[in-house]
């Protein structure tokens, strides 16, 4: 089993703290990890996506073991670089021609930076380029060899009912030719560390 730690692959810039959505993850497999059929045969492995390792990384790579343990989550750790694969988020020369307009009320008249963060801040989807998004899963095909089930982060649909397909054409292009995926999104706390 295999879980994309930290990752809002809609808003990467959001992925700075484990959120209930990460916890959630974490349970959901730990659950299927329980379950006598994969009990002795499933390795949880955990991969936190960073965009370079340094001491920051290493740092949060240890507080993600801690937190492991806390709840007591047998699993193993590992750091993924994937800057080269964010650097296509911003790229203008990446963006497609299927990309989507950002609804009206989540654009800002500074920069495409601000309009991204507002977004952001509001949970709401917003459009991203093909490009970047074949990016990820080919990121994600390259570490879930021997993979049973892969846990992602589902971003929140979007508000606009006009954009619903193209974020169905996201959630498709980033789970294609990967092993069986369960998109996680959670909405309140689940886990706790004490009795």
């Amino acid at each position: 089993m295999f879980v994309f730690l930290k990752v809002n692959f809609i808003f990467p810039e959001t992925s700075t703290q484990f959120d209930v959505t990460c916890l959630y993850m974490l349970q959901l497999a730990t659950i299927l990890s329980m379950v006598k059929p994969w009990k002795n045969r499933a390795t949880l492995r955990v991969f936190l996506c960073i965009d370079a390792i340094n001491d920051n990384a290493l740092r949060t790579q240890q507080h993600l073991d801690e937190l492991l343990s806390q709840l007591r989550i047998n699993a193993q750790t590992r750091m993924i670089a994937w800057e080269n694969v964010t650097g296509l988020l911003n790229n203008t020369s990446t963006i497609n021609d299927s990309a989507a307009t950002i609804p009206v009320e989540q654009q800002s008249t500074t920069t495409t930076t601000t309009a991204t963060t507002t977004a952001a801040t509001t949970n709401s989807f917003i459009d991203i380029n093909d490009v970047y998004v074949r990016g990820v899963n080919e990121l994600i095909r390259q570490q879930c060899d021997n993979t049973s089930c892969l846990y992602l982060y589902l971003p929140r649909p979007p508000k606009d009912r006009n954009l619903s397909p193209r974020y169905m054409r996201v959630l498709d292009i980033l789970s294609n030719d990967l092993p069986p995926v369960m998109f996680v999104h959670g909405v309140s706390s689940v886990t706790c560390t004490q009795l």
